[in-house]
């Protein structure tokens, strides 16, 4: 008999709680705002010196890429197909490609050996809708034997007549 004492006090508790604890749950009434109630920002691209650039690149090949890299059980081998206006230009992807390679994630051929995949980095002068005193800075990875490309990414490198943080950081 207790038993039962106790369980009509529990469903009686229960449904009082119910009852009047969900009242602030209810729909409040009014007019709900129109359009979006935060507004989003629209960032301008980041302007790098040549060592945020290069990380940047890394950075993006390692983990948007990642995939093809963990594909066979050896890394893939690149070719460098570098267009730039000068050789300190071809340093940038040179620096990507050796970053990948101490990470393992891309091999050095060996003899005779053809590659997986071509590297293709392009470095032209921005046109004023991209940016004002910037370069971009394009890599493609391309299979071999093919023109379509698997990947892209662009940044925006800073004119080199402007100063440069040796560190490598965003402006």
């Amino acid at each position: 008999m207790r038993e039962i004492s106790i369980c009509v006090s529990g469903v009686a508790a229960a449904l009082l709680f119910l009852l009047s604890g969900c009242q602030g749950l209810r729909d409040p009434g009014g007019q709900a705002p129109d359009g979006p109630i935060v507004q989003p920002a629209e960032a301008a691209p980041a302007i790098l010196n040549e060592g945020a650039a290069v990380n940047r690149m890394i950075t993006a090949l390692s983990i948007q890429c990642n995939p093809l890299f963990a594909a066979s059980p050896q890394p893939p081998v690149f070719a460098k197909e570098f267009s730039a206006r000068s050789d300190s230009e071809n340093e940038l992807p040179e620096k990507v490609l050796a970053a990948l390679t101490s990470m393992r994630l891309s091999r050095t051929p060996r003899q005779g050996e053809k590659a997986d995949y071509v590297l293709r980095s392009e470095i032209r002068d921005a046109s004023p809708k991209e940016g004002k005193d910037c370069r971009v800075w394009t890599i493609h990875l391309v299979p071999s034997g093919s023109n379509k490309s698997l990947w892209e990414y662009s940044l925006l490198l800073e004119d080199k007549g402007q100063s440069s943080d040796p560190k490598g950081t965003l402006k």
